[in-house]
């Protein structure tokens, strides 16, 4: 249908029912785009600025792998710790008797007592069972460390920090206490690998830190507004290092700088925490040296330790591959199907489509074992140093890896890559394209079929782990 030549017209005559708001609004969203439209190197340049030359989706496998087991330790520690302080401390014949503080709160609050003091120590407060609590808290942190029932011990460990917490009184009232239980309540839920959860953990350090130095303003303390904190820390904090004498004979204006900077650091440095990457990478390096300089003068038990492990989310995977062995980073990152499955089952997998009645691909079968040493085994190339082509075989063909280990004395460590057929096609077509390019050594590796089942020769000139 043709619109007669007035009704554009009386369009473009008609008076603009909108507000001012709106006008404005329009006009400086199409000023804007405008703008970038003609100045797309700008945008490409800001992007590389901003997220790195390489361009790719945030992921953080290897960040919560490291910090989980990184975190045991932590846990181990601060029971460790406990368990040789504990019985002065809240004991039957300690400085606050446990059982004489949880009696009173009982006749005080009634049955509310439960509710505001939760702790497992109204089962018992006597030395043997604080001990054994403190004993039980260290393994549940080594099983964490060493990746065994990992979310049930960090369940555990979580459970009796807090009855330590509210069994301790005064003595467990500390900012680093606090900051362990919010913690090991955040670890309970990172196990299932939500994205959301990071973002909790790097809004923690930022809290934390902004936080402390809003404190030091707001406190009303002078020392921190003339920046002469420092004079007085290493010699009124509890428990120095010998570096702390040290550090204390620096001439004023060292130590003034040096005040200045631990203000910019939890009141601008860590801002950086919620934008993109490298502005993030610059936060949690200033953090870090930071709270290591912290650590060298002052002993925290493992306050620093824990704030420094923090850290680590503020990085993601690819920044933490330079730093990690690059077996270990393979093992860690292969997704591993959960107990009792094959494959993606879970989402219906091999079995859902058989039972559909739809072609099941191929999945080629790769020695990991030199595929994970970076491509390289004595000193050629994959493609050279296999000197055996790469088998492709079917879902769960046992058959071909048979005959993989009768003609070469081993069986193989297979990989399975899945490999995409056409529609329909029950054999792959003579070009095969791997869907990614994670391996692009393997380019002229040719993937021969069993000459039994006479099937054509596949190659994949852009081959890649799929």
């Amino acid at each position: 249908m043709l619109l007669p030549k007035r009704w554009g017209k009386e369009r473009s005559e008609a008076p603009d029912a909108r507000g001012p708001i709106a006008r404005r609004f329009a006009e400086a969203s199409e000023w804007s785009y405008t703008f970038f439209a003609r100045r797309r190197d700008l945008l490409s340049r800001a992007t590389r600025l901003l997220w790195g030359p390489a361009l790719e989706p945030e992921r953080n496998t290897l960040v919560s792998w490291l910090f989980l087991r990184l975190f045991g330790a932590i846990y181990v520690a601060a029971f460790a710790s406990l368990g040789v302080q504990v019985l002065g401390l809240v004991g039957p014949d300690g400085i606050l008797p446990l059982g004489e503080y949880l009696s009173a709160a009982r006749q005080g609050w009634g049955a509310a007592a439960y509710w505001r003091l939760p702790t497992l120590f109204w089962l018992g407060s006597s030395d043997t069972v604080l001990l054994a609590a403190t004993m039980i808290g260290v393994v549940l942190g080594l099983l964490v460390t060493l990746g065994i029932w990992v979310r049930p011990a960090l369940i555990g460990a979580f459970v009796l920090y807090l009855s330590f917490v509210y069994a301790g009184q005064v003595f467990m009232n500390f900012q680093w206490d606090l900051l362990l239980l919010e913690a090991g309540f955040l670890a309970i839920f990172l196990t299932a690998g939500s994205h959301i959860i990071v973002w909790l953990y790097r809004w923690l350090v930022f809290r934390f830190l902004f936080l402390a130095g809003a404190m030091k303003l707001l406190s009303g303390d002078p020392t921190w507004r003339n920046l002469t904190a420092l004079d007085y820390h290493f010699w009124t904090q509890p428990l120095p290092t010998p570096l702390a004498w040290y550090a204390a004979q620096l001439p004023h204006w060292v130590l003034a700088s040096a005040t200045a900077v631990v203000l910019a650091i939890e009141l601008g440095l860590v801002f950086l925490i919620l934008l993109p990457r490298r502005l993030r990478t610059i936060a949690a390096w200033g953090v870090l040296l930071f709270q290591l300089l912290i650590l060298l003068t002052g002993n925290y038990n493992f306050f620093n330790l824990q704030t420094m492990l923090l850290c680590i989310f503020l990085f993601d995977d690819a920044a933490l591959r330079r730093l990690v062995p690059s077996r270990l980073a393979s093992w860690i990152e292969v997704p591993r199907a959960a107990p009792g499955r094959r494959g993606n089952s879970r989402r219906g997998g091999a079995g859902a489509d058989r039972r559909a009645g739809r072609p099941q691909p191929h999945l080629a079968a790769v020695d990991t074992h030199r595929l994970v040493s970076g491509g390289q085994a004595n000193g050629g190339d994959f493609a050279s140093a296999h000197r055996q082509p790469l088998w492709a075989i079917r879902h769960h063909d046992d058959h071909a890896a048979g005959d993989y280990h009768r003609r070469f004395g081993r069986r193989p460590n297979l990989a399975r890559v899945r490999v995409p057929l056409q529609a329909g096609a029950s054999n792959p077509a003579p070009d095969v394209e791997h869907p990614a390019s994670a391996a692009a050594g393997l380019a002229n590796v040719v993937c021969c079929l069993p000459q039994r089942r006479g099937e054509p020769l596949v190659r994949a000139p852009n081959a890649g782990v799929a």
